[in-house]
């Protein structure tokens, strides 16, 4: 699967998703590689939207405003 399918099937960033903050983080014999991607280009097709490898997480950066304005009205 590619990046932008992970993200569909868990049903797309959350509003408070800072989506030009996406880090795929990887397993390799030489230790824990990170990759960082804009999911917006990634959306519109101006970014590389890398294939993901079975065991690869993929962290999504939080605003921290829009959060705590969730949590306020919550």
């Amino acid at each position: 699967a590619r990046l932008s399918s992970a993200i569909a099937m868990a049903r797309g960033p959350k509003r408070t998703a800072k989506v030009e903050q996406v880090a795929v983080f990887r397993e390799s014999p030489q230790g824990i590689m990170v990759a960082k991607f804009d999911y917006q280009q990634v959306s519109q097709g101006t970014m590389l939207d890398p294939v993901l490898q079975p065991g690869d997480r993929v962290v999504i950066g939080t605003d921290g405003l829009s959060v705590f304005w969730e949590d306020l009205l919550k």
